[in-house]
């Protein structure tokens, strides 16, 4: 996998999580989006579901939300559909971890 590649999901994923975050993890959170922003590329990708059928890609390009198109991502997933919103950061020697 390109070094870029793990980007896409991850600064889409990384706007989930600042949508279910407390204040305190919000700021660090968004202090990371932008780094993650440059690495955006312009191919689109999947959550893991590359094998998606035409009409199935198709559907979800349409259904998606605009951070997930932004992204570059075909996928419907929203913070509201994750269910577990205990997200818990805590401080690492370089930046956080989650």
């Amino acid at each position: 996998m390109p070094a870029g590649e793990s980007a896409k999901p991850a600064g889409y994923l990384l706007f989930l999580a600042m949508k279910l975050a407390g204040p305190a993890a919000q700021t660090a959170l968004a202090e990371a989006l932008p780094k993650l922003e440059r690495s955006r590329l312009a191919e689109e990708g999947t959550l893991c579901r590359e094998s998606m059928s035409t009409a199935e890609r198709a559907w979800a390009r349409k259904h998606r939300p605009t951070e997930a198109a932004h992204w570059k991502l075909v996928t419907t997933l929203t913070a509201d559909q994750l269910t577990h919103q205990n997200i818990q950061v805590r401080p690492a020697s370089r930046g956080y971890r989650f």
